[in-house]
């Protein structure tokens, strides 16, 4: 009977631990993913209000930045949330009362841990599935966005560079998209100068990237600024904006839109130092998300092992987030070192699981508990 009152008290620390940790990682995890979004927002105003953006398109463009965002915060939530949680429950001298009934550390630890582990999973599968795909998607988009003048670029009255070395100016935008009153200036290297101006104007797209198509206007070009400029009307005639080279625009993927089994696949051959550098990024991505299960497992050793008092869980609250600060630090150096030297890339798992074994290890086995000093002091008054 007592054995099962101890397993009905124990799991029923774990739920009211677990939930309050819960709670707190969800209300600081959309707390700080709601500013850094509405921080990006800003990049998309200008298009939205001043050049017809769909607030649709706005949104699912900053949709895409959640995944990669979600990598970066749930470890930092998760760590914040734990450290806070049993912080106060030792403030509050709850820990004190489940210690003295009998609860070990690793008991007290375990509602903490059991979110971590979710929570690196969570970010494993954001990580190697989810973030790629939306990167990818995120890239894509704006760089389809970049090149559909018609609807973000060209703004009536306002000269516009809608491509380097090529300006263009409209008096009007008509309700069918067309321009009216357009004059492109092309100033690119390797082509004379050239001066449209014409009636009306239509974006259209092409394998070169977007065009416009001029109706009713006239040409004035020039080779060099001592030369005459020699004027022709024409009907209708097309301006590349894009390569004009007849050649379709390739966006190149980077790092960040590549699964782990194109990076460590290419399906384009590469040489040495790009895959060294693919293989270190598929490194990099498995050893990030331990990082919410050590944040969690150091925060939990600091608050748990030794003696419980207010003054003390201060300082011990200081001492786990230098912790944690001095392993992010070791991690950039650990990736640093990496790309310098392939072979280093233990240092990357090294960095989070040294500190979490060590903390299960507190935790978990009580002679690692004692303190040691105290010891020596009792037996060397």
């Amino acid at each position: 009977m007592r054995a099962m009152v101890r397993i009905k008290t124990v799991r029923s620390v774990n739920i009211y631990i677990g939930r309050q940790v819960a709670l707190l990682l969800a209300v600081i995890t959309f707390g700080l993913t709601f500013v850094i979004w509405l921080t990006q927002t800003v990049r998309f105003l200008d298009l939205i209000i001043n050049r017809g953006l769909p607030l649709t398109t706005a949104l699912y463009l900053l949709s895409l930045l959640v995944p990669e965002l979600l990598i970066i915060l749930l470890p930092a939530a998760l760590f914040i949330a734990s450290l806070f949680v049993y912080w106060r429950l030792g403030v509050d001298s709850e820990l004190v009362v489940l210690r003295s009934a009998g609860m070990s550390p690793w008991q007290l630890a375990r509602p903490a841990l059991a979110t971590a582990v979710v929570v690196t999973l969570i970010c494993y599968w954001l990580g190697l599935s989810l973030a790629p795909h939306a990167n990818r998607a995120f890239g894509g988009l704006t760089t389809e966005l970049r090149n559909d003048f018609s609807q973000v670029l060209i703004q009536a009255g306002v000269f516009t560079e809608a491509t380097p070395g090529v300006t263009v100016y409209t008096r009007a935008r008509t309700a069918d998209g067309s321009l009216a009153g357009v004059v492109v200036y092309d100033q690119r290297a390797g082509r004379p100068q050239t001066i449209y101006t014409a009636s009306r104007g239509l974006i259209t797209g092409g394998p070169t990237g977007p065009a416009i198509l001029l109706e009713d206007g006239t040409l004035q070009q020039r080779e060099s600024r001592k030369d005459p400029p020699s004027i022709l009307t024409f009907e209708r005639t097309l301006v590349q904006l894009g390569l004009g080279d007849g050649t379709a625009r390739v966006v190149q993927p980077k790092q960040q839109w590549m699964t782990i089994d194109e990076l460590l696949r290419p399906a384009d051959p590469v040489d040495d130092a790009t895959r060294i550098r693919y293989r270190t990024e598929v490194h990099w991505r498995l050893s990030q998300p331990l990082f919410g299960l050590a944040y969690v497992a150091v925060a939990l050793a600091s608050l748990l092992v030794g003696s419980i008092g207010r003054r003390a869980q201060f300082w011990r609250g200081i001492v786990a987030v230098l912790l944690v600060c001095a392993m992010q630090g070791s991690a950039y150096g650990a990736l640093s070192a990496t790309i310098r030297r392939p072979e280093f890339w233990p240092l990357l798992y090294a960095v989070p699981l040294t500190p979490t074994l060590l903390a299960f290890a507190l935790l978990r086995l009580p002679r690692l508990r004692g303190p040691f000093l105290v010891r020596q002091w009792a037996a060397h008054p």
